[in-house]
């Protein structure tokens, strides 16, 4: 912390006090000469101060502070056995949330990781590097928020070691002894090649009624994109989706080493139907008729307005005479359709006449029935319409 003991000073010079903003830029500068000079493992409180540093020269340059990445572990220098398992540790910072970081050696990306804490503006990562090739090695770390904004990346150079080889001796007397001298040796620097591209993907619930909802899981590795559909995606994470209709959803991982597919098929079927049909506008034109041609009408038209999703199979009016303490017998009659949603049918003599033989100045009683295609019914109200009696 001594580069940074003295942020709280005053800074004075020629031209009076120095704004935040300058001492921030001076600060910035000084904490990049410290860190050249000082290759070790940060303490906590040296990376809160470089990131208050970050954060007061982005402020001062009038957006947010793009994502920022140090690599602790391993430092420039350090010489690694062959076959040794080594743990890149970083720590990165962004304001927006950090997301992942991606991991290159030698300029060809490794594997990608999500962060320790993802979401949150300070989070450590850890990712895993082995080279059994001897040679000198650039490992590289990029960090990415949560909006896909990449870092400067941040760089150390390793060295794995040439393995060992044991000195041969041969004996030639008892009182002599020939040493032979290992010939030296140059390595060259080889490339590892990169691991396969991996991909799992899954949902909660493949089977769903309409309405309902899923989540969908994805986890890769060794992937520099992940797309899901045509949207770009973090190595791994989850997503709602509530699909009308039966739907394919399709994850694709690409790497170095080549792409991988993966589909998850969601089958969506309609919510059970119980609910009979809509019924609405029962009604009779005109308003009553005559027993006999003489006097006015004779015949009255039933029409009704019948409307369900699974569709109308029938409609029928339910139909009675009654006069004074007379009731005649129900009868029934089919409705057809008059176009659209609309039904009807007509009482005539012969209708009516069959329910009660002289029922001139009697009333009629009727309802309707309607049965959709699921086999769900509904029924109207009873309403009335008067059967007047002729003497002319």
């Amino acid at each position: 912390m001594e580069a940074f003991a003295h942020m709280t000073q005053v800074y004075a010079t020629g031209r009076g006090v120095l704004s935040v903003c300058e001492i921030a830029t001076m600060e910035g500068s000084m904490w990049r000469r410290w860190t050249m000079r000082r290759p070790r493992l940060p303490t906590l409180g040296s990376l809160s101060a470089m990131f208050l540093v970050v954060g007061l020269a982005a402020a001062c340059s009038g957006g947010p502070a793009s994502p920022r990445v140090r690599i602790d572990v391993p430092t420039t220098g350090a010489r690694i056995e062959p076959g040794q398992e080594v743990k890149v540790l970083s720590h990165a910072y962004a304001p927006q949330g950090v997301a992942e970081a991606l991991l290159t050696v030698n300029g060809d990306p490794y594997r990608r990781d999500p962060a320790q804490a993802p979401g949150q503006a300070f989070s450590r990562v850890s990712q895993v590097w082995v080279s059994d090739q001897p040679g000198e090695y650039a490992l590289q770390v990029i960090a990415y928020d949560v909006a896909g904004s990449a870092s400067p990346p941040a760089v150390v150079w390793v060295t794995v070691l040439s393995p060992v080889t044991p000195a041969a001796s041969t004996v030639s007397s008892p009182t002599a002894t020939a040493t032979q001298v290992p010939t030296p040796t140059t390595a060259t620097p080889t490339f590892t090649p990169s691991p396969p591209v991996t991909a799992e993907f899954w949902a909660d619930r493949t089977s769903l009624t309409a309405g309902e909802c899923t989540t969908l899981h994805w986890k890769t590795e060794y992937a520099t994109t992940v797309l899901l559909g045509t949207t770009s995606v973090a190595s791994q994470g989850a997503m709602q989706f509530c699909p009308e209709t039966s739907t394919s959803y399709r994850l694709t991982a690409s790497g170095t080493t080549g792409e991988v597919e993966r589909t998850v098929s969601l089958m969506v079927t309609a919510p059970q139907d119980t609910q009979g049909p809509a019924l609405s506008g029962l009604s009779n034109t005109p308003a009553s008729i005559w027993d006999g041609s003489g006097c006015g009408p004779t015949t009255a038209t039933i029409t009704l307005t019948a409307t369900d999703a699974s569709g109308i199979t029938q409609v029928e009016l339910h139909y009675r005479v009654v006069k004074g303490s007379q009731q005649g017998q129900w009868r029934v009659v089919s409705m057809s359709s008059a176009g659209g949603d609309l039904y009807s049918t007509v009482l005539g003599v012969a209708e009516l006449a069959s329910s009660m033989t002289l029922y001139g100045g009697g009333t009629v009683e009727y309802w309707a029935k309607a049965t959709d295609g699921r086999g769900n019914s509904a029924q109207t109200a009873t309403a009335t319409f008067a059967a007047q009696l002729c003497l002319g």
